[in-house]
């Protein structure tokens, strides 16, 4: 895999045998000495613990904390649209990218996958191709398998949904990585710059719990918690699971393809997820209320992703105002910050009741858990003979002709920290056994029919 991240990969930092500096994905971090004053005094915090500070995250894998290496130039992500269809990739007469369009299913002729149907503006399209390379993510290739026919068949047959191959392990396997938000009040002088990038560094340690590998933890230092005024002024700690036990399933509720599946992560099941998430969140209350940090914040809160904070969070005019004002009061004096924050900042708990009552803890955790967004393995890869396999190791679906996923459903595992330079990996790396399949035969362009049966 190394050469492939290798090939994607622009990292300004650092050369050598374990970056690459001239793939189309830009890489660089925030020096230590630019971290905003939050960040910088987690780090101190972590010091203390006897945490060492890693120069390279991406190339020294022993605990530690380090600058988070961003896909970000110093303004905006570096996203793959961005890296990968540049002005030259889209003048290619053999693309067509179709904005507003929804696939509904792959069509099979017996085991062949034989074209994708979507819809655009109220019509059908038929898309052929000799080959269909699904890369929809942890949560939607498994249920477009599922809508064409792959999947477990004592669930596809009840719906109505012919099996074209009885693979029970498509939607299963489901992991992510849990985690959990815990933030506070800064003054002026800890908040960061109008240009910070962040969060700009984290650590990753050892739980230390039985039965778990070492280097399983990660915590994350954010110097903001939002774009808007009130989000500049708070910061957040989030520590998630790494390396989780605990396995969820994505499911298929309905065989019309406008039904959104039934998802299950299932966090926290296994006791030792539990028990780690338990004590990561122990771990940040700790440095937040009785560390050196508590001298220089106020307010530490347990945070979470409410319906009111997710509404708070779309960039618009009126949350604009709306959190213009609120910032305004709550750097009017700690009497009216402090009933603020307690009656409409704060959802949750106070978080000295919380490290005073283990079960309430416990409790509060479990309930408050929530996914980093790094849905992945309900498409995992294997040998044949493994049932619970869905796709071998070149990506092509077992049982299908023609059909290949090349995305984070198809890992084995959730990787240990972010999933997008891991699915940016695969996909270079099927892109080239597909070439090399297909050298020496003429290509031919994928076949456009509207309102097509």
């Amino acid at each position: 895999m190394l050469p492939y991240f290798q090939k994607l990969e622009r990292d300004v930092d650092f050369a050598g045998p374990l970056h690459g500096t001239g793939g189309p994905v830009q890489i660089r971090r925030v020096p230590a000495a630019s971290w905003d004053p939050f960040t910088k005094a987690v780090a101190g915090e972590w010091r203390a613990q006897g945490h060492a500070l890693i120069d390279d995250m991406n190339g020294q894998f022993e605990d530690g904390f380090a600058a988070v290496p961003f896909t970000n130039d110093g303004t905006e992500r570096w996203s793959s649209a961005r890296s990968y269809l540049t002005e030259h990739v889209r003048r290619r007469p053999n693309l067509a990218i179709l904005s507003q369009t929804e696939v509904t299913r792959i069509r099979f002729v017996g085991r062949q996958a034989t074209a994708v149907e979507a819809t655009r503006s109220g019509e059908l399209l038929l898309i052929k191709g000799q080959r269909i390379i699904l890369t929809a993510g942890g949560i939607h290739s498994p249920k477009l398998l599922m809508l064409s026919g792959v999947g477990n068949a004592s669930t596809l047959l009840p719906l109505g949904i012919p099996v074209v191959s009885d693979r029970q392990g498509v939607g299963a396997n489901l992991q992510d990585h849990p985690s959990i938000y815990i933030s506070c009040f800064m003054p002026t002088e800890m908040r960061s710059s109008p240009n910070y990038i962040g969060p700009a560094s984290y650590l990753r340690y050892s739980s230390g719990i039985a039965g778990c590998p070492v280097s399983d933890m990660v915590m994350i230092s954010a110097g903001r918690s939002g774009w808007h005024a009130v989000g500049r002024q708070l910061a957040t700690l989030v520590p998630f699971i790494g390396i989780p036990f605990s396995r969820g399933a994505v499911s298929l509720p309905s065989p019309d393809w406008r039904v959104e599946p039934d998802v299950c992560f299932n966090f926290l099941e296994d006791q030792r997820d539990r028990t780690r998430m338990v004590a990561a969140f122990r771990a940040c209350a700790e440095i937040l209320m009785h560390g050196s940090l508590a001298r220089m914040i106020d307010n530490p809160f347990p945070s979470a992703m409410t319906e009111r904070v997710a509404k708070l969070s779309l960039p618009n005019a009126p949350n604009r105002l709306l959190t213009d004002v609120a910032a305004t009061l709550l750097d009017t004096g700690i009497s009216i910050r402090t009933f603020l924050m307690d009656h409409f900042v704060n959802e949750g708990p106070a978080l000295a009741a919380l490290l005073a009552d283990d079960r309430a803890m416990e409790e509060y955790v479990c309930g408050a858990v929530v996914s980093l967004w790094h849905p992945s393995s309900t498409c995992r890869m294997g040998r044949h003979d493994d049932p619970e396999a869905v796709v071998d190791s070149r990506g092509r679906v077992i049982g299908a002709e023609g059909l290949i996923v090349a995305d984070a459903s198809i890992m084995p595992n959730v990787p240990t920290t972010n999933t997008n330079l891991p699915t940016l990996m695969v996909a270079e790396r099927i892109a080239d056994m597909l070439l090399a399949e297909v050298k020496g035969v003429p290509a031919r362009r994928a076949q456009i029919l509207d309102n097509a049966n």
